[in-house]
C-alpha cells in the first residue's frame, strides 16, 4: 500500500484538495500495527493525509472515502488516517516539513 503514495502522493492529494472543505493538504505514509492471528503483532503503512480546513468546514474521514470512492480512485490510494491541522509545518521556503507530518502521526496513535 505505500508504494503507491510514495509513487503518486501528488495524485493522492489533488484528489483531497478537490473536497471544497480542503485549504491545503500533504500526504505521506502512516506507521499502522496489524495484528495477524490474535498472537502476532507485525507493523505496517496505511495513507495518511494531513488537512487544513477552510474557515468554519467540516471534514471527517468517510467524507474523504465517499469522496475516492465517487471518484473511483484504487483503494489503496484512499486516505485510511485523517490529521486536521491549523496549518501546515513549513520550512523558510514555504516547503511542507514531512518529517513533522509523521510527527505529528506517531503522537496521535499513541
Amino acid at each position: 500500500m505505500a508504494d503507491c503514495v510514495r509513487r503518486l502522493p501528488s495524485a493522492t492529494q489533488r484528489r483531497i484538495a478537490e473536497l471544497l472543505e480542503i485549504g491545503e493538504v500533504a500526504v505521506g505514509r502512516s506507521i499502522d500495527r496489524l495484528v495477524d492471528a490474535g498472537w502476532l503483532e507485525r507493523m505496517g503503512e496505511v495513507v495518511r493525509a494531513c488537512v487544513v480546513l477552510k474557515s468554519g468546514a467540516a471534514l471527517t474521514l468517510d467524507d474523504v472515502r465517499a469522496h475516492f470512492f465517487a471518484s473511483g480512485i484504487a483503494k489503496q490510494k484512499t486516505p485510511e488516517r485523517l490529521s486536521i491541522l491549523a496549518e501546515l509545518p513549513r520550512n523558510a521556503s514555504g516547503k511542507v516539513l514531512k518529517h513533522e507530518l509523521r510527527a505529528i502521526a506517531a503522537s496521535a496513535a499513541l
